[in-house]
């Protein structure tokens, strides 16, 4: 495949034709998305997720995983999986973490937010805020989709805790569950007791994975109300590699759930996912218990499929030359040269000398200004001195 395309954070954010993304979530609607679950919402995210489902009767219980990264269609592709795995919709448990966030009102209320909506709310609580967010929202329409670019910082709370739960709780209970998972190293590790339950339980496991076209597949995580997150490996912030970083990830995993599949006899279904989710594909590989069809020229094998995928789907993954260029003096270094958190903010990242210049030296300047008595600090304002207030 040719090398891939370019698409920057910053081509994301100035694009303000289907959402406008403001810096940050006002702290008003903040307090609300950092609420811990309250046992209504628990409740309400364990009957959005089917817990109530009967167990099966007259055969083992079934375990499937739905592999592949957000924006996938992981969703969208499992309804046609159903049949060949034996599974009724109905009766299955989703531990699924859109399932859980949806069920907390904070997390649920910002995903939907609007310019109109976001101001009322803004207005109503009283948000001091308010007339920041009017400028900057000024010419939008007041239904236009607003996101924000903290959303990595709040958007999960704890929603993966109450996932593992439901699934563990289903497991226990010998129901048919199905789980949503990005990464091989959520097998081995966040989730390993879920499966290594299922496997002590007899329980039959299957998969699914859905793969797609790094440029196609970031594209269509663009426009999730949610930020893209940034892998720590791409270093030229190109959203495109992102896509490929995240996606050979869930491709890591592979091994390990055709494995899993053998061992429990299971179904195991991979697909193409880059054509529009309208047009679907069957899948290129296909594997029943220790059976393998496959529609590709290959061999039907986990190195064999893992070829297919890099050089039809994949592609080589590029993660820059190890530098970038600050934002703000526009001088290029390597990863010494910026702080962890800006450095994997891509090409809005400010070196380490210029966050010292905006950030601290004023700070400096400001405390040095106090020592000297050429400023008051704010326990002086007025003339009273915390020494003073102390010994009044």
């Amino acid at each position: 495949m040719d090398a891939p395309p370019e698409l920057f954070l910053t081509q994301l954010l100035e694009d303000t034709s289907t959402r406008v993304w403001l810096p940050r979530l006002p702290a008003v609607f903040r307090q609300r998305v950092d609420q811990p679950y309250t046992p209504e919402e628990i409740k309400a995210a364990a009957e959005a997720c089917n817990s109530s489902a009967k167990p099966p009767e007259g055969r083992a219980p079934r375990l499937i995983f739905e592999l592949g990264a957000a924006g996938s269609g992981k969703s969208t592709r499992m309804a046609d999986c159903f049949g060949e795995m034996g599974v009724d919709e109905s009766d299955l448990v989703f531990a699924d973490g859109d399932r859980v966030r949806n069920a907390h009102q904070g997390l649920k209320e910002v995903f939907a937010l609007s310019k109109m909506s976001l101001l009322d709310g803004m207005r109503e609580a009283g948000s001091p805020e308010l007339k920041e967010y009017t400028v900057t929202l000024d010419g939008f329409g007041d239904e236009h989709p607003v996101g924000f670019k903290d959303s990595e910082r709040w958007s999960y709370n704890a929603s993966g805790k109450h996932k593992d739960q439901i699934a563990q709780d289903g497991v226990a209970a010998h129901k048919d569950v199905i789980m949503g998972i990005t990464k091989h190293t959520q097998l081995t590790n966040k989730y390993k007791a879920v499966v290594d339950a299922a496997v002590a339980g007899g329980y039959e496991i299957s998969a699914m994975v859905t793969l797609v076209q790094p440029e196609v597949l970031a594209r269509r995580q663009c426009k999730r109300p949610r930020l893209v997150q940034i892998h720590p490996e791409c270093l030229d912030g190109n959203l495109v590699s992102n896509a490929a970083l995240k996606q050979a990830e869930a491709i890591e995993a592979i091994q390990t759930l055709s494995s899993l599949v053998r061992q429990q006899k299971g179904v195991f279904a991979m697909f193409d996912n880059t054509p529009d989710l309208a047009s679907k594909t069957g899948p290129f590989w296909i594997q029943r218990g220790g059976e393998i069809e496959i529609t590709y020229d290959g061999e039907p094998t986990v190195l064999g499929v893992v070829g297919h995928i890099t050089k039809t789907i994949q592609g080589e993954i590029s993660r820059g030359d190890g530098t970038r260029s600050c934002s703000v003096c526009g001088d290029s270094k390597n990863q010494e040269g910026f702080s962890k958190g800006q450095w994997r903010k891509g090409d809005q990242a400010k070196c380490i000398s210029c966050v010292k210049a905006l950030v601290y030296a004023p700070l400096v300047a400001k405390h040095q200004g106090w020592s000297t008595g050429k400023t008051k600090r704010p326990d002086q304002v007025q003339g009273t001195s915390k020494k003073s207030k102390q010994s009044e």
